[in-house]
C-alpha cells in the first residue's frame, strides 16, 4: 500500500473514533447511534480488503471483518429501534444474542490464527502449555466469578445463557492468545499481531465489564464501555491497514529448523500472576495458590524433558537429513557431470548446424585411419563443396543457407554406411573418409551417386533450390603420405572438378599435380617479380556510339617474366588474388595508369578516362580509400579521369560494405563502373542503391546478342533500365559488325572490343588515337 493511502485510511479511522467519542461524552445518543455502524462498516471493509490481499492469515482477516460487520449490523438495528421505532433496545432480549455474534467471530479468528501455526509446533509441548494455562484459567474463573460455589454456577439459567456465552467466547479468545504467547519461542511478534492482541484484550475486557453490568442491570448505552468496544474493533481495521502498508515478514521455512515452541522461554512464569490477581480481587486462597505453583513447577519439569528430547530428535533428524541431502546432491552432481561430459563430448565432435561430425573430430579420426591402414588397405577421401552456395546466403540469408546445408547433410547421411566417416568441415564443405580395400569403379559410383542425389531440387517453402556439388578424391597411400597431404590433394582435385570437369568429380593425379606445381611456380615468380621491369600496361580504347568517338581506355596488365616469357593474365591474376599479391600489383597499376592518363590528357588537351579493374582483395585492404585519394592528389589527376571498375560478383558480396565504398568513391569524384554485368546473381534493384556511373555488359551476353533471343532481350532490358536510372552502358568484347549494329539499335552508349582494336601498348595507343 502507498504511504498516502495508509495515511488517509488511518486518518479516517482516527477522526471517526474521535467523533464517536465526543458524541458519546456529550450525551448525543442519536448521533452516536448513527456514527457507530458507519465506522464499523468502514472497518469491516478495510479488514476485508486485507483478507483479499494477504495469504497466510487471510481466514483470520475474514473472520475479523465479519465481526466488525455483524457488530455494525447490531448497532444499525439498535439505531433503528431507538431512533425510528422509539423503543428502548436494552429491554429487548434479541440484542443480547445479536451482539454475541461478533464475540463468536473474534474467538473464531483467534482460533483460526492459532490453527494456522500450531502445525509447526511440538504437539507435546503445546499440550503441556495448554493444560497448564487452561487449568489455571478455569481455576481463576471458578474462584473469581463463581466464588468457588456450585450454586453460583447454577444461577446461569436459560435467561442468562447469552451472558454465559459472552464469557465463554471471551475466555476462548483470551486463552488462545495467552497459550500462543507463552508457547511461541522462536517467532518475533509483528506490529500487526501486537495490535490484534491489544484489540482482543480490550474487546474481551470491555465485554466482561459489559456482562457484569448486564447482570446487575447497570448498562448505559453510548457510555465509555461502548467507546472501548468500537475502539477495539477499529484497532482491528487499523491493524489491517498497517499489514498492507508494512506486511509481516514471515521467515521462510528452513529445513531441519526446530518447532517454534521449542527453545528457551520464561513466558510461562506469567502464570505466576494468577495468585497476584486473586490477591487484587480479594479472593486469595493459600490452597489455590499452592495448586498454581504445583502446576507451574510440574509444567517446567515436563517441559524441560520435552524440550531436550525435541532438540535431540531435531538434531538427529537434521544430521540424517543433511547426510541424505549431501548424498543426494553428490549423486545428482555426479549424474550432472556425467551428462555434462557426454554433452561436451557430443558438442566437441558434432557440427552445430547439420549434426554431422565436425572438422576437429574428423581430422582426429582420419589420422587414426591412416595409422591403422596396413597391407592392401587404403583410405579414400572425398572432399565435397557446393557450387555457388554463397549466392544463396547473399540472396536469401544465412538462415535459408543453413536449411540447405541441413538438407544436403541429410542426403549424405542416407548414403552413409558403417565404413564411412562423414563430416562437415565448415561453410559448404563436406568430407567422407573410408578405409578398406576399394575398387576404383566403386569410388566412381559413390561419387556419381552423391552428385545425383545432392543435385535433386531442394524445396524449402516457398523456394526451390538447385545445388551442384563438386567432389575431389584422393587416396592414401597412393596420393599422399600423411593426413594433411591427403586433405590438400583432395581439395586440389575438388577445385579442378569445380572449374574444368563436367562430371563434377575428379581424382587427384599427376596432371592436376603439374597444374598445381605450375601455380606454385607462378606464385613464387610473382613474389619475386620486379614490377617496373616485368609488368606493362596495355590500353584497349573505348568509343561512344554511333559517333565512334574515343572516350577512354581500359588499362589491362601484361606480364613478361625473364624466365617464363609472356604469362597470361587469366593465369596469373587468380593466383595473385589467392596469394594476396594482387594488392601490391593493384597499387602499381593505379600509379602507372594515373601517370599515363595525366600525360595524355595534359599533352593533348583531352578528357579521356582510364578504366582500372579493382580486385576484391584491394577493396578489403584497410588503407585502400586513403591510398587512392592520396595518389590522385599527389599526381594532380582530375578524379573524373579515373574509372574504377568493380565486377558484379564483387559488388554483391557485401551489400552494406560495398555501398559505403561506392559512396566514398563518389565523394572523391571518380567514375564507377560495374564490370561483367549480367553474369552474376544480382539485379538492377540492388545496383540502384549504389552511387555508380556505368554498367559494362558482359562479353558472354554480347557473344549471343545476334543468335540468342534471350541474350538480346536481357541486354535490351539492361539498357532500358540503366537509362531509366540515369546511368550509361558500355558493351565489352564486341567483335562483329552485326553485334555493333544490334547494340546501336538497342541504344547502348559505348563500345569496347576487337571490332575497333585490341589492347595496345601505351606508345602505339598514343600514336594511333591521340597524335592523329
Amino acid at each position: 500500500m502507498e504511504k498516502r493511502k495508509f495515511i488517509v485510511r488511518s486518518s479516517i479511522l482516527a477522526l471517526g473514533l474521535l467523533a464517536y467519542y465526543v458524541t458519546c461524552m456529550l450525551g448525543m445518543d442519536t448521533l452516536s447511534n448513527i456514527i457507530s455502524p458507519i465506522l464499523l462498516f468502514i472497518s469491516a471493509y478495510y479488514i476485508y480488503y486485507a483478507y483479499k490481499n494477504t495469504y497466510e492469515t487471510h481466514v483470520s482477516w475474514l473472520l475479523l471483518s465479519l465481526a466488525c460487520l455483524s457488530y455494525g449490523i447490531g448497532d444499525f438495528v439498535w439505531a433503528y429501534y431507538a431512533i425510528v421505532l422509539k423503543l428502548d433496545p436494552t429491554e429487548i432480549t434479541m440484542f443480547s444474542y445479536l451482539y454475541l455474534i461478533p464475540n463468536i467471530f473474534i474467538a473464531a479468528a483467534v482460533l483460526a490464527y492459532f490453527l494456522t501455526y500450531f502445525r509447526k509446533w511440538n504437539i507435546i509441548q503445546l499440550g503441556l502449555d495448554f493444560i497448564a494455562t487452561m487449568t489455571i484459567g478455569i481455576s481463576l474463573l471458578w474462584v473469581i466469578i463463581f466464588k468457588d460455589n456450585f450454586s453460583t454456577a447454577l444461577l446461569f439459567d436459560a435467561e442468562n445463557l447469552a451472558i454465559f456465552l459472552y464469557i465463554l467466547t471471551d475466555f476462548i479468545a483470551v486463552s488462545n492468545i495467552f497459550i500462543m504467547f507463552i508457547s511461541v519461542r522462536r517467532r518475533k511478534i509483528s506490529d500487526t499481531l501486537k495490535l490484534i492482541i491489544i484489540s482482543v484484550f480490550l474487546y474481551t475486557g470491555a465485554d466482561l465489564v459489559n456482562s457484569y453490568q448486564m447482570l446487575n442491570n447497570t448498562y448505559k448505552p453510548n457510555s465509555l464501555i461502548d467507546v472501548i468496544f468500537i475502539f477495539a474493533l477499529m484497532l482491528f481495521a487499523f491493524a489491517s491497514v498497517l499489514e498492507l502498508y508494512k506486511p509481516t515478514k514471515h521467515p521462510k521455512d528452513i529445513e531441519f529448523s526446530l518447532p517454534e515452541n521449542i527453545g528457551k522461554s520464561s513466558k510461562i512464569r506469567l502464570l505466576l500472576l494468577a495468585p497476584l490477581l486473586l490477591l487484587l480481587v480479594g479472593s486469595f486462597k493459600l490452597n489455590v495458590t499452592l495448586l498454581f505453583f504445583s502446576i507451574i513447577v510440574l509444567h517446567q519439569m515436563l517441559s524441560g524433558y520435552v524440550q531436550n528430547t525435541a532438540v535431540n530428535e531435531s538434531l538427529l533428524k537434521r544430521e540424517k537429513s543433511l547426510n541424505d541431502s549431501l548424498e543426494g546432491k553428490i549423486k545428482i552432481r555426479t549424474e550432472e557431470l556425467i551428462d555434462l561430459n557426454s554433452e561436451l563430448e557430443r558438442i566437441s565432435r558434432e557440427d552445430s548446424i547439420t549434426g554431422l561430425n565436425n572438422r576437429r573430430y574428423f581430422m582426429d579420426e582420419l589420422e587414426k585411419m591412416i595409422k591403422n591402414a596396413k597391407g592392401n588397405h587404403t583410405v579414400v577421401l572425398l572432399y565435397m563443396d557446393l557450387d555457388r552456395f554463397k549466392a544463396i546466403n547473399d540472396s536469401f540469408g544465412h538462415d535459408m543457407g543453413d536449411k540447405v546445408l541441413i538438407e544436403i547433410a541429410n542426403r549424405l547421411k542416407s548414403l552413409k554406411n558403417n565404413s564411412m566417416l562423414l563430416a562437415r568441415l565448415g561453410g559448404d564443405e563436406f568430407v567422407i573418409a573410408m578405409d578398406g580395400q576399394f575398387e576404383k569403379y566403386l569410388i566412381f559410383k559413390l561419387a556419381e551417386d552423391i552428385i545425383k542425389l545432392c543435385n535433386k531440387p531442394i524445396i524449402i517453402e516457398p523456394y526451390q533450390f538447385k545445388v551442384m556439388l563438386s567432389i575431389g578424391i584422393s587416396i592414401y597411400p597412393k596420393d599422399a603420405v600423411d593426413r594433411n597431404m591427403l586433405m590438400k590433394n583432395a581439395d586440389i582435385a575438388m577445385y579442378y572438378a569445380k572449374s574444368e570437369n563436367s562430371k563434377h568429380y575428379a581424382f587427384f593425379n599427376s596432371l592436376i599435380s603439374e597444374k598445381i606445381q605450375r601455380n606454385h611456380e607462378i606464385e613464387l615468380l610473382l613474389r619475386k617479380a620486379d614490377y617496373d621491369k616485368e609488368f606493362e600496361l596495355y590500353f584497349q580504347p573505348q568509343f561512344s556510339i554511333p559517333s565512334e568517338e574515343i572516350v577512354g581506355a581500359e588499362a589491362l596488365l601484361r606480364w613478361k617474366n625473364p624466365r617464363k616469357g609472356f604469362i597470361s593474365p587469366g593465369e596469373f591474376i587468380p593466383i595473385a588474388e589467392e596469394c594476396g599479391a594482387i594488392v601490391d600489383i593493384g597499387y602499381w597499376v593505379i600509379n602507372k595508369a594515373l601517370d599515363q592518363i595525366y600525360h595524355w590528357n595534359t599533352k593533348y588537351k583531352r578528357q579521356l578516362r582510364i578504366g582500372i579493374n579493382i580486385s576484391p582483395k584491394q577493396v578489403d585492404s584497410i588503407n585502400f580509400m586513403e591510398n587512392l585519394e592520396n595518389t590522385i592528389k599527389n599526381k594532380k589527376v582530375s578524379p573524373c579521369w579515373l574509372d574504377v571498375e568493380i565486377t558484379e560478383s564483387s559488388a554483391m558480396k557485401s551489400e552494406i560494405a560495398m555501398e559505403e565504398l561506392f559512396n566514398a568513391l563518389a565523394s572523391l569524384g571518380v567514375l564507377i563502373s560495374i564490370d561483367d554485368f549480367g553474369t552474376g546473381y544480382s539485379s538492377l534493384s540492388y545496383i540502384k542503391r549504389f552511387d555508380i556511373d556505368r554498367i559494362k555488359i558482359a562479353k558472354q551476353l554480347i557473344d549471343g546478342i545476334c543468335d540468342d533471343y534471350s541474350d538480346e532481350q536481357i541486354i535490351k532490358a539492361i539498357i532500358m533500365m540503366t537509362k531509366a536510372m540515369g546511368l550509361r552502358t558500355i558493351a565489352e568484347g564486341v567483335e562483329k559488325h552485326e553485334q555493333l549494329d544490334k547494340l546501336i539499335e538497342l541504344g547502348c552508349d559505348e563500345i569496347q572490343g576487337y571490332i575497333f582494336d585490341k589492347p595496345l601498348p601505351a606508345s602505339e595507343f598514343e600514336e594511333k588515337y591521340l597524335k592523329n
